[in-house]
């Protein structure tokens, strides 16, 4: 009898250990998992352009969204990030806010057509931009530059 108890506790003593080591290594890839979870990895980029001193979306814009908006549906851990850009003419002020509208325009398309979520877009409209000169023509300056973006846990 005193045989039967020292191997019950010794086989008890075993699954203890191994439930532990589980649960040490379950924590392990939680804490893991954490501590990436604002850590994102670009999976695709693309730029919607705009006509001049214009807000609204082109065709071609929309057929590209298209695409990251399927993607959005595929990983709902998936974000996007949206910057607006603008051409140097007009005031810095009317270049911030043609941004914001452009980047609005994006927004309101995914949230509207493709019933993407609103906290899973992050804009920022970024006024004029900077370049040196000749980098790149007056057309490419007017556009949205969209990120989609994955956690990398």
């Amino acid at each position: 009898m005193a045989t039967d108890a020292k191997t019950s506790a010794a086989d008890a003593k075993q699954q203890a250990d191994s439930v532990a080591n589980a649960l040490r290594d379950t924590r392990g890839e939680f804490n893991q998992k954490m501590a990436n979870r604002n850590r994102y990895s670009t999976l695709e980029t693309i730029s919607v352009f705009f006509d001049f001193n214009r807000a609204d979306l082109k065709d071609q814009g929309m057929t590209e969204l298209e695409d990251l908006a399927k993607a959005l549906k595929a990983d709902p851990n998936a974000v996007l990030e949206l910057r607006g850009f603008a051409d140097a003419r007009g005031s810095d002020r009317y270049n911030y806010q043609l941004t914001r509208e452009r980047v609005d325009s994006v927004v309101r398309y995914l949230v509207q057509r493709h019933a993407i979520e609103l906290r899973r877009i992050h804009a920022v409209g970024m006024g004029k931009e900077t370049r040196a000169a000749g980098d790149r023509t007056a057309s490419k300056s007017r556009r949205v530059d969209v990120r989609l973006l994955a956690p990398q846990s």
